[in-house]
């Protein structure tokens, strides 16, 4: 048995659980008052019962169900004996409330226990219920704690469970034992184990034939001669149900029996699973959305009409629909019809409010930096958000803020404006300035959306190396059109395992869009990631870069340039280091680029994955030149942290196999989070 173990204070152990009966602070629904209470304010007792008057039920119930409210709050500060008589008065409710004595704990003991350690089932005692069902560990007992006779109950079942969970079917505990003190007002509470029996071990694990039909080669190992725990033998079903499920089985029932034979300490475990016909999917209705489009979350749930029922494939969409942030809860149903068809419903339940994220980042030029998200869902009415981001790091910061209207003309359009103020310091150049953008985005199925754009830019006190390279001064204008298409039917967007995504993306700067520069600018690329068993994936990426001057090439501001070269790309290579330099050798960046890069990728712990890769890629300062050739290489390994939330923790090592003068034969990089 595995608990979730926090430290926290006696005294805020029995506050959390007075807690767990409290609603926030707010008044009851109707009047109420108390007599008879004088170890509680009227102000906790108020706050006591007013959940427990909030739901329709009727009158007899609401009293006991408040009555119960306050006998609890009383018994976990040691009011064992306490009563709570309820009655109605005058359209409101009276309680009257006998508290008597007060008892604290002397000891607590386990006796009888000979299979397992006295000092182990005695640990169980310090674990506690949270409000929210969580179970934690407090500080070990001491002496005049509160005596709770609702958390003496606890200890019992936890006790018999752990026995249970070990394989001591037969066991058996007496009644706990109180000896009060009446002079001291003290409890000491001895719990015997009446009987622990014999260890049992599974003999047998019976599956019908009609399952290893289905199964086939896939069907799991049976624990035969293993010891019979509760783990095992719903781990075993638990492999059924999901191969079950893979065959296209939505909802196989499953029952478990058993027969004992204690001379032996064996068990007999009996399967008995009703599955129905293998169901096509017929329709994937998808409610509860408002802002996330239609076709976005059909897109990452990744089932499609026409097709077998895959669990896997139902168990991967869900992930990858929590992995966007935009959900609260998503909840599969099932709805069947006909003889072989399923209706798919996915339920979800958007987040709203106040959302605050954070995470920081490591990167080997950029240095340390945190990224921090402000989201306001609905903040402005139904699907009109407020989102903000701070990224300050080592080596810059961006501040911003976007108003996100969904939903608008139809549920798979959007509208976002937004602006930014950043600071950019790359090894070539360092990029100040402020602005705003105005996108709409169209969404299409599966997976795609068309974005067009306005951006007006305001450059200051840019500083380049490579002045010889640029006529643009340290101050420039920028205004861009930009039409954008995107392509992503990948599980996750930060660590993909499977899918595929493709992008386009050509932006338009010149005089007639507000700016002092001209160029364009096209950028397109694509990615394939494929399992080849669960833990082992190959990935191949490609993408290129296209920058043609409106003048000349000295025309174009060099933080507009392509650059390759780090942990993210060539990997050989530090920062921006792969691409032509000017005549003092500072880096000037190029107007094309060119990169591809695979990977062979093992899953070994999880959630640490190990990394084969192969980088490719050249930058050439004149577009008119475009060439594959003159490409420089990497060769390496890359150990890989998968952080789905936050981002990736990496560790590479890169060889550079066709090494030029001055180049690094290694390079090790080690990164982590998400630089945006």
């Amino acid at each position: 048995m595995s608990f979730l173990c926090l430290r926290v204070g006696r005294l805020a152990a029995v506050a959390a659980v007075v807690a767990g009966c409290t609603a926030p602070r707010f008044e009851p629904s109707r009047p109420v008052r108390f007599v008879g209470a004088t170890s509680l304010s009227e102000v906790v007792l108020r706050e006591v019962v007013a959940e427990s008057l909030l739901t329709d039920t009727k009158e007899d119930e609401l009293r006991a169900a408040a009555g119960e409210a306050i006998a609890r709050a009383y018994r976990v500060l040691g009011f064992a004996d306490v009563s709570v008589a309820g009655a109605s008065e005058a359209g409101g409710l009276v309680f009257t409330i006998q508290e008597g004595r007060r008892w604290s704990l002397a000891s607590v003991d386990v006796q009888g226990s000979l299979a397992i350690s006295r000092d182990e089932l005695l640990r169980l005692w310090r674990i506690i219920v949270l409000p929210d069902g969580r179970l934690v560990e407090a500080p070990p007992f001491s002496p005049g704690d509160p005596f709770d006779s609702d958390h003496l109950k606890r200890f019992a079942g936890l006790v018999l469970s752990r026995y249970l969970d070990s394989g001591y079917l037969d066991a058996r505990l007496d009644r706990p034992q109180l000896e009060r003190d009446q002079e001291r007002g003290s409890v000491q509470v001895t719990l015997r184990v009446a009987q622990e029996g014999p260890r049992y071990t599974i003999s047998k694990y019976d599956v019908p034939d009609a399952v290893h039909a289905v199964l086939g080669d896939d069907m799991p190992k049976a624990p035969v001669g293993e010891v019979c725990t509760r783990a095992r033998a719903e781990g075993f079903a638990a492999a059924i149900l999901g191969g079950l499920r893979r065959r296209g089985f939505p909802e196989p029932e499953l029952r478990v029996s058993a027969d004992r034979n204690a001379s032996k300490g064996e068990v007999e475990l009996h399967l008995a699973i009703e599955t129905g016909v293998p169901r096509t999917v017929s329709e994937v209705q998808v409610v509860g959305n408002r802002r996330v489009p239609l076709d976005l979350v059909r897109d990452k749930f990744g089932m499609q009409p026409g097709q077998l029922f895959d669990g896997d494939v139902e168990r991967r969409g869900v992930a990858a629909l929590s992995a966007t942030g935009e959900f609260s809860t998503i909840d599969v149903d099932y709805e069947r019809h006909d003889t072989d068809k399923v209706k798919v419903i996915v339920d979800t339940a958007e987040s709203s409010g106040l959302v605050l994220k954070g995470s920081p980042y490591l990167h080997p030029w950029r240095r340390f930096g945190y990224n921090m998200f402000i989201e306001g869902r609905d903040a402005l009415g139904e699907r009109h958000d407020l989102l903000g981001h701070v990224h300050v790091g080592h080596r810059g910061y961006n501040l911003g803020g976007r108003y996100l209207r969904s939903g608008l003309f139809d549920q798979n359009t959007s509208l976002t404006i937004g602006g930014d103020f950043y600071a950019n310091e790359r090894p070539a150049f360092t990029d100040r300035g402020a602005g705003g953008t105005i996108e709409l985005r169209r969404y299409f199925s599966p997976g795609l959306s068309v974005a067009a754009s306005y951006s007006a830019l305001e450059h200051f006190r840019t500083s380049v190396d490579s002045t010889s390279t640029t006529s643009i001064g340290s101050d420039y204008t920028e205004g861009r059109a930009s039409l954008a298409l995107d392509f992503d039917q990948t599980d996750n967007r930060l660590l993909p395992t499977r899918g595929q995504k493709a992008y386009a993306r050509v932006d338009r700067v010149d005089d007639a869009l507000s700016a002092d520069v001209e160029f364009t600018r096209l950028r397109v690329g694509a990615g394939l990631w494929v399992p080849l068993s669960e833990r082992v994936r190959v990935s191949l990426e490609a993408d290129s870069g296209w920058l043609w001057p409106g003048g000349d090439s000295a025309a174009v501001p060099i933080p507009e340039r392509f650059f390759l070269g780090g942990y993210d790309s060539v990997r050989s290579f530090r920062e921006s280091r792969v691409g032509p330099r000017d005549s003092r050798g500072a880096l000037s960046g190029g107007e094309f680029k060119n990169f591809a890069r695979s990977e062979l990728v093992v899953r070994t712990v999880d959630p640490l994955d190990v990394a084969l890769f192969a980088d490719a890629g050249n930058i050439g300062a004149d577009v008119s030149a475009w060439t594959l050739n003159d490409m420089r290489y990497a060769l390496g390994v890359a150990l890989r942290l998968a952080a789905r939330e936050t981002g990736p923790v990496v560790l590479s090592a890169a060889f550079n196999p066709d090494r030029a003068p001055g180049e690094d034969q290694w390079v090790v990089d080690f990164a982590a989070g998400v630089i945006f």
